[in-house]
């Protein structure tokens, strides 16, 4: 089934890099939730897109918004990525690509290359998708994208 918009977010429960449990049934009923699927740790687009939505994460509309980025990199890099650049959301490891297959943020390319692609989405405090953003090189479509559309979520 594709992941369209009003479609509900598949269920998944995952560590993040700081220890935490991210579970998207803890999240429903209570927060909106941004999920980020991005290639790779430190490379310049992936970078710009954390740092950006780092930002949207901190300002007024986003308070009750849960912000989740998932990529193959390791745990150690993420914690490494996370502090260099003063992350303030869970970073989660998906070396195996289940996060990635479930959320349709796979590709051959990018698979063979060991990276997701990046697609980010926009989830209600239904569990519904209100947006889905795609584009592998560009991260200013990602964060201006959760910038205009967070706002108009109940």
């Amino acid at each position: 089934m594709a992941l369209t918009v009003g479609t509900p977010a598949p269920p998944f429960e995952a560590e993040a890099h700081d220890g935490r449990v991210v579970r998207m049934a803890d999240l429903v009923g209570k927060r909106r939730v941004v999920l980020f699927f991005y290639p790779k740790d430190f490379s310049f687009f992936c970078t710009r897109e954390a740092c950006g939505l780092r930002d949207v994460s901190l300002e007024a509309f986003a308070r009750d918004t849960t912000f989740v980025g998932i990529s193959r990199d390791s745990v150690e890099r993420h914690r490494a990525f996370a502090q260099t650049h003063k992350l303030v959301f869970p970073l989660v490891s998906d070396a195996s690509c289940r996060l990635g297959s479930l959320y349709q943020a796979t590709s051959v390319i990018r698979s063979a290359l060991g990276m997701l692609s990046r697609v980010t989405y926009v989830i209600d405090r239904r569990g519904l998708i209100q947006g889905v953003i795609e584009g592998d090189l560009t991260a200013k479509r990602h964060v201006d994208g959760v910038r205009e559309l967070l706002p108009r979520l109940p």
